[in-house]
């Protein structure tokens, strides 16, 4: 027997217990610390017979142990094939960078000496740069959504020739249904708003480096248009206003990071967390070939010192935990999904699915090499011509290649880096860039922990199901029945039936607390399906709409949702909640319509996504429901299930109970 090198051990408040985690398999597991060590023990000395009580055969089924070294590693192979194949499905990223120039001067910018050139992309390398493009994207891009960032430089400087060539890229990119989004400073956003909505730019990133005062002594405007802060908020003010998607990255160094709830404060007088289109993520100044941080104005904070900083307010404030929403390494996502991301083999997808265009004909690996032609992978100008030898190293270079990543136990959480980081720090592609992901992890289950105990250990007290319907989940009952268990659902919530999903706070602010204790789904499709402004979503099997809001949350108020349910009792309550949804969210886009999933009352390819959350199994007849799901779906939809499955045969007792 062999110990797999994937288990890590994390403390938890029980000193008598430790959290297994293997992120190989996808285990997480509460143990008796001596039960381990009794396992451990066993197998390190071949006496599996001491471990007659069964633990064996569950650590071996949860993959903390395995028959032998080999097949550890064969694991990890048939866990790569199947990685290949979702980062085969992942966007293809085009990066264009319509100018080096910039309106601010941050000292510790990584374009480098690139910046400050004014020369903006002409319409004949445009055009090549668009061409290059669909070159790439029919070798790499079949069957995957095709997205183009713009980047700088600044892209969105407010001078007329600068607008025109933004808007050109913006026409170029919606005629080839590209989904869009926008890396900016910020500073010209207000004047750019209408033109980023007409063209329904997907999201728009702009940066704060901590409060007014700070922020303006490290974002110094070089424009003449004023100090900096202000005219970001006026520009996300904009944003928000036109139901535009915007991010607000917040970069900490020593300084700015103790300005941080001050920060989090005027984001909260400000109203913006209140918005569904607002969000915002944690951003660090890192050292690469061109950061060069000064003493005067950056005090760099390394992972180690920042992740205990946030950790420490995060602990003691834990709404400004809940408003930052930071991951941990999949922690959180754990806690609100119930599901732990799967092995990840790579992080750098630079040349494999990103590339970057600039206004000299460059092609890039990624935004973060820009500008340094010793870092080019090919260019578009005159001609497409990739260093095909180049993209295939950075295609090869996963943890199962990269010497150092070979036998690391942080492998898969790690993935190895970014390439190019590994290629400055050390000198060369095939080293690792490694990452504090073990204390990233022990943070957030620190943070998190009673969520997580609960999720591991199940409820304390289960609510029993009536004997008619408890098998309601492996066999299909009666129309009728389900609507007399439903019915009463509505009008008193059924805790039995709640609820292996918890949604983040945030995305759920807009729906009422009693209507949330209705919310009977067994995942959340509606985030699986990644939807986007202005989509047409139908939700079959809506219940009280509680997946149906929170589409409408996503789509947008030029967006569409359609809730369809058999229950009316239920969608007598969704339409009670509907009007306080509709209040909050400023717009109402959702329609709770009376109908059997076999038979959906719409026409024929009138969504764009079709989402069901836990309802298929309650069907007698599931081959018509998706083949429903199929004929209301417009071409190149998306349909997304969460549901109920078993995964041994039933038996015959279970399979024929009426």
């Amino acid at each position: 027997m062999h110990l797999s090198r994937h288990t890590f051990r994390f403390s938890v408040d029980d000193k008598k217990q430790v959290l297994l985690y293997n992120p190989l398999n996808g285990a997480m597991d509460l143990i008796e610390k001596s039960q381990l060590n009794k396992l451990n023990t066993a197998v390190r000395h071949g006496n599996e017979s001491a471990l007659a009580d069964g633990s064996l055969d569950y650590m071996l089924d949860r993959g903390y142990v395995y028959p032998s070294p080999e097949d550890e590693q064969a694991a990890l192979v048939r866990g790569y094939e199947e990685f290949k194949a979702r980062e085969q499905k992942s966007n293809l990223r085009f990066v264009i960078l319509p100018t080096y120039q910039c309106s601010s001067r941050c000292s510790y910018c990584f374009i480098g000496e690139a910046i400050g050139q004014e020369r903006l992309m002409a319409d004949e390398v445009m055009d090549l740069a668009f061409s290059a493009m669909d070159s790439i994207a029919e070798e790499r891009g079949k069957g995957c959504t095709r997205q183009l960032s713009l980047f700088g430089g600044e892209p969105l400087i407010n001078t007329p020739n600068q607008r025109r060539t933004v808007e050109r890229i913006l026409q170029k990119g919606v005629e080839r249904n590209f989904l869009i989004d926008i890396v900016s400073n910020g500073f010209d956003l207000v004047h750019y708003a209408d033109l980023l909505k007409q063209y329904g730019v997907f999201k728009t990133q702009v940066t704060f480096d901590g409060m007014r005062d700070y922020h303006n002594q490290r974002r110094v405007s070089v424009d003449g248009q004023g100090p900096s802060f202000d005219r970001i908020v006026a520009g996300v003010d904009a944003a928000l206003e036109r139901d535009l998607t915007l991010n607000v990255r917040v970069l900490l160094d020593r300084n700015s990071i103790e300005t941080l709830p001050e920060l989090v404060s005027f984001f909260k007088e400000k109203q913006w967390f209140a918005s569904p289109h607002f969000s915002i993520h944690i951003g660090s100044v890192f050292d690469c070939f061109r950061c060069q941080p000064t003493e005067e104005t950056v005090k760099h904070l390394g992972v180690h010192e920042g992740n205990r900083k946030l950790y420490q307010l995060c602990s003691e404030d834990r709404s400004i935990a809940e408003l930052l929403a930071i991951d941990w390494q999949g922690v959180r996502r754990f806690v609100y999904t119930g599901k732990l991301f799967p092995p990840t083999y790579k992080t750098c997808f630079g040349g494999t699915r990103t590339f970057a265009f600039d206004p000299n004909g460059g092609i890039y690996a990624c935004e973060t090499t820009a500008g340094r032609p010793e870092y080019q992978i090919g260019r578009f100008s005159p001609e497409l011509e990739l260093n095909r030898d180049l993209i295939q190293a950075l295609e090869d270079r996963t943890i199962l290649t990269i010497p150092g990543c070979k036998q690391c136990p942080q492998a898969l959480l790690c993935a190895g880096g970014c390439a190019f980081n590994a290629v400055v720090t050390n000198g060369s592609l095939m080293s690792p860039g490694c990452r504090l992901m073990k204390e990233t992890l022990q943070y957030g289950f620190d943070l998190y922990w009673p969520d997580i105990a609960a999720q591991l250990k199940g409820p304390d007290e289960v609510t029993e199901l009536p004997e008619e319907v408890a098998d309601v989940a492996c066999c299909a009952p009666s129309p009728e029945l389900v609507q007399s268990f439903y019915a009463a659902a509505a009008e008193s919530p059924a805790p039995a039936l709640c609820c292996p999903t918890k949604y983040a706070p945030e995305l759920v602010s807009h729906i009422r607390k009693d209507a949330l204790d209705r919310s009977y789904g067994c995942g959340s499709p509606v985030l699986e399906a990644a939807l986007r402004p202005g989509e047409v979503v139908v939700d079959l099997g809506c219940g009280s709409g509680i997946d149906a809001f929170l589409a409408a949350r996503f789509v947008g108020r030029d967006g569409r949702v359609i809730g369809v349910d058999m229950t009316e009792d239920m969608l007598q309550q969704g339409r009670q909640y509907q009007p306080a949804v509709a209040e909050t969210l400023g717009y109402d886009v959702v329609e709770l319509r009376s109908g059997a999933i076999e038979r959906v009352p719409l026409e024929d390819e009138v969504a764009d996504v079709v989402v069901s959350n836990c309802v298929l199994n309650l069907s007698t007849d599931k081959g018509s429901v998706l083949r429903e799901a199929l004929r209301i779906l417009k071409p190149g939809g998306r349909l997304c299930l969460s549901d109920v499955v078993s995964d041994r045969p039933l038996t015959d007792h279970l399979r024929n109970d009426p």
